[in-house]
């Protein structure tokens, strides 16, 4: 028997649904920690420490804060009880007080859920349990504080912002009983500053209120699209449009098919959201969905995904890549984010990445001065050191994938070097099933799954400084 040259080696990816024997010759029936797409299969880069010289707590959330006025961008990071600042490379508290720094802490928990967005430049965050008020950013003393003019004794899970009005979501109001379905906005704030009311009873101000109880499900997480704010429950989808005058915002629902699995299971492509739902990976426009994962890798993600930490689930577009990750809870987590499933939206590729027990993921500028190397820095030789001189470590173009690992009061920048953490990555690629016996007269290839094959040499077209090891055996 001849050769048999396999190209195009990255051409579909990892593929789990099928059996090894139903795919086609130049997929994968296995592979972790492998990159998929047109230009063949790679190793994933890895992660390394940033910022990380004087954290002052443990980062359960990130959310990246760009702003026109200086310094122009920073991060935030909370623990359970404070919040802090990064601005370069410096880390403050920006933890409300009353009158000494302490007296009025947070209390959030290991399964709190933040939420959090811009008012302009303004940063306006909060998260559910309904014990604190949503907050916001006082730049008089650089701290936060209880959101201006928001009703007493009221609390949201989910905070966003539509038109100028902050809109949130999940409401506990003062003695009314918690609801889960409810969509309650202020009045439109002017420039720079925070709204004047949330007084629904007066039509003067705009704000209002409506619950959606069209479907039984919660709602779950927002996302814009185009000029509408999709509302994911968990049954459903909604659009929430301005409309100004007496109702100001107009509901519809665009999708009773499906909802949202988590809070952040909602990923902005261009014209389109990827949806992780209760079994199924869905992209739509708003008006039509198609299934991307499904006789690909449905199985794999929704059998290992662990059903008790579904909540936690996020969906990250990487523009720059081409990329959605899926990062999820498998059912071996010990409680973050330990897995990544991957597709390339180019390339219709899936690929599987660990994570390294994550409690939050977010994309945003890495200050270059955090991920730069030294000499020092660098092991090995001249020879065997895979990255260029003079390399751009963060883009000034495209934001980059910051990880939280509360575990070790660390933060990680994603898809950097060629190690996890300092620690040598581990890779497998697999196929098995592969039947081949030759190409037929249009450059098909034959399949015969019949006959025993005898294999006498395997010739790999790869690059490496590390050791490979290759097996090859039957079953």
């Amino acid at each position: 028997m001849p050769n048999l040259p396999i190209e195009n080696v990255g051409r579909f990816g990892l593929e789990t649904d099928k059996q090894p024997y139903e795919l086609e010759v130049e997929a994968w029936s296995d592979a972790k920690n492998i990159r998929f797409n047109a230009l063949g299969a790679k190793k994933f880069t890895g992660h390394k420490l940033v910022y990380a010289t004087t954290m002052l707590h443990d980062p359960y959330w990130l959310f990246s804060w760009l702003s026109t006025a200086s310094p122009g961008f920073s991060w935030l990071y909370p623990s359970f009880t404070r919040m802090a600042r990064i601005i370069g490379t410096a880390h403050s508290d920006v933890t409300r007080f009353t009158t000494t720094i302490g007296d009025d802490d947070y209390t959030a928990t290991v399964s709190s859920l933040f939420s959090g967005t811009l008012l302009g430049d303004l940063p306006i965050w909060c998260y559910d349990g309904q014990v604190d008020p949503p907050q916001a950013f006082n730049s008089g003393n650089n701290r936060f504080e209880d959101l201006p003019n928001w009703p007493a004794s009221s609390f949201a899970d989910i905070i966003t912002v539509v038109d100028r009005h902050v809109v949130t979501l999940r409401i506990k109001r003062s003695g009314v009983e918690f609801n889960p379905r409810q969509v309650y906005w202020s009045q439109a704030a002017d420039p720079g500053t925070y709204p004047n009311s949330w007084d629904e009873t007066d039509p003067t101000t705009g704000a209002g209120e409506v619950t959606l109880a069209e479907t039984p499900g919660e709602i779950v997480g927002v996302a814009l699209l185009g000029n509408s704010m999709l509302i994911y429950k968990e049954d459903s989808v909604l659009s929430m449009r301005f409309v100004g005058g007496q109702n100001i915002f107009r509901f519809d629902t665009i999708f009773s098919q499906f909802g949202a699995l988590s809070r952040e299971s909602i990923g902005v492509l261009e014209n389109s959201h990827l949806v992780v739902t209760e079994g199924d990976v869905i992209v739509h426009n708003g008006q039509t969905f198609q299934s991307v994962i499904d006789k690909k890798n449905r199985n794999l993600l929704f059998k290992f995904m662990s059903a008790s930490l579904k909540g936690k689930t996020q969906v990250k577009v990487y523009e720059q890549l081409t990329e959605v990750w899926i990062c999820y809870c498998d059912v071996n987590s010990i409680g973050q984010l330990n897995k990544a499933l991957i597709w390339n939206y180019l390339d219709n590729t899936w690929s599987q990445r660990d994570l390294q027990e994550f409690s939050y993921i977010a994309f945003g500028f890495i200050d270059t001065i955090s991920v730069g190397q030294t000499f020092n820095d660098i092991s090995g030789t001249f020879n065997t050191d895979l990255g260029p001189f003079d390399e751009t470590a963060a883009s000034p173009v495209f934001d980059e994938l910051m990880a939280a690992d509360a575990t070790n009061r660390d933060l990680l920048a994603l898809n950097f070097t060629e190690q996890f953490d300092g620690a040598n990555i581990t890779c497998l690629l697999e196929r098995t099933g592969l039947a081949i016996v030759g190409r037929d007269r249009q450059g098909g290839w034959r399949i015969d799954l019949d006959s025993t094959k005898f294999v006498r040499r395997v010739h790999l077209k790869m690059a490496s400084n590390g050791p490979v090891n290759v097996f090859v055996g039957a079953q």
